[in-house]
């Protein structure tokens, strides 16, 4: 991995001005092209990011929130996201609720019956890992997914830990939104990350910096 960044960094200093505008765009949409490959689903609707807070933070805050709307989190979220979760609730005058996951051991129909039970009508988002950083948990996002759409609710996935650790196939889980990391387990470089929106979900995103963006 370093051997190839030190050849693209190369390349990129023999000619910058050209490698900017000739070679990167390109490239980059290649690289999402083989992101998309390697978790079913195509390359157009992915953006490259600098890390998954950054992809998860841009969701959250383009997200339409309305006064009395509800976000839902887990007791197993990453404490940096749960911060992003609650400044997002709280500037649009929206709550932020936890679902209480059972620990320390959990069944996969345990886990989707405590989210459901923290549901309400105002639920307007569920923010959920893929494999919770505190504990390792595998969450059943694909059934968890299905039984938040049932109740109208979007789900946006915090996949930091998964690509590389577990089979990926996002276009099977059924989500709205899935952001992953690929310095951890596919050992990427540093400041590679992706988010995926669902196409009728990509117009209301807003990404400040995203490389790529098609």
């Amino acid at each position: 991995v370093l051997a190839v960044q030190d050849d693209w960094r190369r390349r990129m200093e023999a000619r910058p001005t050209h490698f900017m505008l000739r070679t990167l765009p390109q490239a980059l949409r290649d690289a999402a092209d083989a992101v998309g490959a390697a978790t079913g689903v195509r390359g157009e609707d992915i953006v490259l990011i600098d890390n998954g807070t950054a992809g998860l933070n841009a969701v959250l805050q383009s997200f339409p929130l309305r006064a009395g709307d509800e976000i839902l989190v887990t007791s197993q979220t990453y404490g940096a996201l749960l911060f992003a979760a609650g400044h997002a609730a709280g500037r649009a005058g929206a709550e932020l609720v936890q679902a209480q996951l059972p620990f320390p051991e959990a069944s996969a129909d345990a886990i989707v019956a405590a989210i459901v039970a923290t549901l309400s009508p105002r639920t307007r988002l569920a923010v959920i890992d893929h494999i919770a950083s505190p504990s390792g948990f595998v969450l059943p996002v694909q059934r968890i997914a299905a039984a938040l759409h049932a109740h109208g609710v979007a789900i946006l996935v915090d996949g930091a830990h998964a690509p590389g650790q577990v089979p990926l196939d996002i276009a099977a889980l059924g989500v709205d939104y899935y952001v992953g990391n690929g310095h951890k387990w596919w050992m990427a470089p540093k400041g590679a990350a992706f988010l995926w929106a669902a196409p009728h979900r990509q117009a209301s995103v807003w990404l400040w910096g995203a490389r790529g963006a098609g």
